[in-house]
C-alpha cells in the first residue's frame, strides 16, 4: 500500500506519523499523480454537501477530528488498487466522506497474491 495526498512532504509525516507509520507515502501538492489517476476537484455538494457533512459528523463521534486542511480541499478522494502495469480496482467517489468497499478491493488483492 503507498499512500499519496495532496499537501506537502511536511504536511504528510505530520498527519501519518499518527496513524500509518510503516506506509509510504507520496506528497503530491502539483496533483500530477490525482490527475494521471483522473481525479479532479469536485462541485461543493460533493466536497461538503449534506451526504460529506454527515459523514464528518460520524467521523467526529468516533473521536476522530478534522485537522488543519492542506492542499485543494475541493480535489475528490481516489482509491485504487494497481498490480503490476494494470488498474484492478478503484472506487470513483460520489461524495468526499463516502467510504470505498475496502473488502472488495482486500479480496481482489488476496486473489492476485494467491
Amino acid at each position: 500500500m503507498v499512500l499519496c495526498h495532496p499537501g506537502s512532504v511536511e504536511d504528510g509525516e505530520a498527519f501519518f506519523a499518527a496513524r500509518w507509520l510503516d506506509v509510504p507515502a507520496i506528497a503530491d501538492p502539483s496533483l500530477r499523480l490525482y490527475s494521471a489517476l483522473g481525479l479532479g476537484r469536485g462541485s461543493l455538494l460533493a466536497a461538503a454537501g449534506p451526504r460529506a457533512t454527515l459523514a464528518t459528523g460520524r467521523t467526529f463521534l468516533k473521536g476522530n477530528l478534522v485537522g488543519k486542511p492542506t492542499g485543494d480541499v475541493m480535489v475528490m478522494p481516489g482509491a485504487f488498487l494497481i498490480a503490476g502495469d494494470r488498474m484492478v480496482w478503484s472506487h470513483d467517489y460520489r461524495h468526499s466522506g463516502e467510504k470505498p468497499d475496502w473488502s472488495m478491493a482486500a479480496r481482489i488483492d488476496e486473489t492476485i497474491r494467491n
